[in-house]
């Protein structure tokens, strides 16, 4: 502890710092495309047919633009706080500010690229090609989002922890001095890469087969199918809008962290909280596009010959 205290010794063996500089790169490349994916959808307003066609493209391009549009303020926010986490030098890396930051920053940076994903599919269904694409962001892509926010929780337990009494061996194993807060936080971390990962994808896998035939439906729902139907497009609009409280969240956390003092961090407590409210959104996202109906619906191609033949 005195180690730690005195010189900040970076004996965790890794400046995440360093690393935050091409994270902050990698969020400004993936805001720009998003903005290009706002640009493709509004300039889609002018390429319009029949008044059925644009009510019916109205309503999709309201769910894309709602989810793009939060993605791209997500990575710039995350691009932003990278950048300023790339600054960090000296106690701060040992002693839980930075750390935290990395948490805090990695939140906004994969909870907005899979709203960008989650606004993507969407576009592509539009078009009648994205039932692959639907199920990579619908079932696989949430156990990787939450695995890679909970693999950012082992930095911070041993942020909190005490420097080691001895330097590490070569090619042996750090042996930090744990306390309290920073053993219940990595033992939190290592049991929810069993638990909580796989229950992730068992829970978005199961919903997406039940909703295989409502994908691909083309007739009109009863009444509590159209009930569901309602409540799965209100979910496609606004769901976006929790990833951005995320954001919000993690930029007000990020603020709170004082500049005056190194060892400024958030809490264990804190941090198993957010893992979890991150869970469950991710989920409602991943349910709500494997209960989109007639999304994967396949295009009628001898319709639209007949048609081009009577036209």
């Amino acid at each position: 502890m005195g180690a730690q205290g005195t010189s900040c010794e970076l004996w965790l063996q890794f400046d995440f710092s360093q690393a935050a500089g091409n994270y902050s790169q990698l969020a400004a490349v993936l805001a720009g495309i998003g903005f290009l994916a706002i640009m493709l959808v509004v300039n889609r307003q002018h390429r319009r047919g029949s008044a059925g066609d644009a009510a019916h493209e109205y309503e999709q391009d309201n769910r894309f633009v709602t989810a793009l549009a939060c993605a791209f303020l997500g990575l710039v926010t995350a691009a932003a706080l990278f950048a300023l986490l790339s600054g960090e030098e000296g106690c701060a890396l040992v002693s839980g500010r930075a750390l935290s930051k990395e948490v805090l920053a990695g939140v906004a940076f994969y909870f907005s690229v899979y709203t960008l994903l989650f606004g993507a599919v969407q576009v592509v269904s539009a078009a009648a090609m994205g039932a692959h694409f639907r199920f990579i962001v619908a079932v696989l892509t949430p156990p990787v989002v939450l695995a890679f926010i909970v693999t950012s929780l082992d930095d911070l337990a041993l942020s909190l922890a005490n420097a080691p009494n001895r330097p590490a061996q070569p090619h042996g194993p750090l042996l930090p001095g744990w306390t309290d807060s920073s053993e219940s936080l990595w033992n939190f971390a290592h049991s929810v890469l069993t638990w909580l990962i796989p229950t992730v994808l068992v829970i978005c896998l199961a919903v997406w087969l039940a909703g295989f035939h409502w994908r691909r439906a083309a007739d009109s729902p009863g009444r509590i199918g159209s009930a569901l139907t309602r409540i799965v497009s209100g979910a496609l609009i606004y769901l976006p809008y929790a990833s951005l409280a995320l954001v919000a969240y993690v930029v007000w956390r990020t603020a709170v962290l004082s500049r005056l003092q190194p060892g400024a961090h958030i809490g264990a407590e804190q941090a198993k909280v957010l893992v979890l409210v991150c869970a469950v959104v991710v989920m409602l996202q991943s349910i709500s596009l494997s209960l989109a109906r007639g999304d994967d619906r396949p295009p009628d191609f001898h319709e639209q010959a007949s048609g081009d033949d009577e036209a």
